[in-house]
């Protein structure tokens, strides 16, 4: 699809609230799938595919109190239909560990929640997924990350707000900037899209947390490669409100 065919299919099925999606390059713009209400997901995946819209997954590992493994955001079984219902869709897989789904390990990742990060690498590659975006001690485990890069999947690393940039391994092959900290709805912190600057072009580099039109535009204009958008595609009627939302 040209530049001008997307613009103009763009223009016809606009999403609410997102107009401004056809003054930016093509494929520059991800839709957060999680931004939607569970009920409404498969519509808005539909909706994303149908106006060219590649897909950001945000698959959320945390614990219960009672120390069982839980899924917060998209689970493989949404993983796998999405795949399915749009095969020719970009897909891009960030998997979100928060603090309470180390359990008690000190260091690393323990036996449970290694296998489940394992499963949901596996998902990601039987889908097709073009990209993981996982934090930096997953993407530095070659153990975890060798099958989905073996299925020709790339694996980026995340930098949260306090991650020093200048720590990115060189051989990375990218880095998804987060403008709040995994698992809250904070306000984005526009000042971090510095960082864009510190890693483009020697790194493709893409933003999430909190986007809105103007972040996203001037992020691009930096030299990001993509910016992940959920809320300000969607609008507030059509997001929810849970635990671990990042975009």
């Amino acid at each position: 699809m040209s530049a001008v065919q997307f613009a103009e299919r763009s223009s016809a099925a606009a999403p609410p609230h997102a107009a401004w999606i056809t003054d930016v390059p093509e494929g520059s713009v991800y839709g957060s799938l999680y931004a939607a209400p569970a009920p409404d997901r498969e519509a808005v995946a539909d909706r994303f595919a149908a106006i060219g819209l590649p897909i950001h997954l945000d698959v959320i590992l945390d614990r219960e109190d009672t120390g069982e493994l839980v899924h917060r955001g998209i689970v493989a079984a949404e993983l796998r239909d999405l795949g399915a219902r749009h095969p020719d869709s970009l897909l891009e897989v960030h998997l979100i560990v928060l603090a309470g789904a180390r359990g008690r390990a000190v260091d690393g990742y323990d036996p449970e929640l290694r296998d489940e990060i394992a499963a949901v690498l596996e998902a990601a590659a039987s889908v097709g997924a073009q990209r993981a975006a996982v934090p930096a001690g997953v993407a530095a485990d070659a153990s975890l990350t060798e099958a989905f890069r073996a299925a020709g999947g790339e694996v980026w690393t995340v930098l949260e707000p306090g991650d020093d940039p200048a720590s990115l391994d060189a051989g990375t092959a990218g880095a998804l900037i987060m403008l709040i900290e995994p698992g809250t709805r904070e306000p984005a912190r526009p000042e971090l899209l510095e960082r864009i600057s510190q890693l483009a072009p020697a790194v493709q580099v893409s933003v999430d947390g909190g986007v809105d039109a103007a972040i996203a535009l001037r992020a691009i204009e930096l030299g990001a490669h993509h910016v992940i958008v959920g809320r300000a595609l969607l609008g507030r009627a059509h997001t929810q409100a849970v635990r671990g939302e990042q975009s």
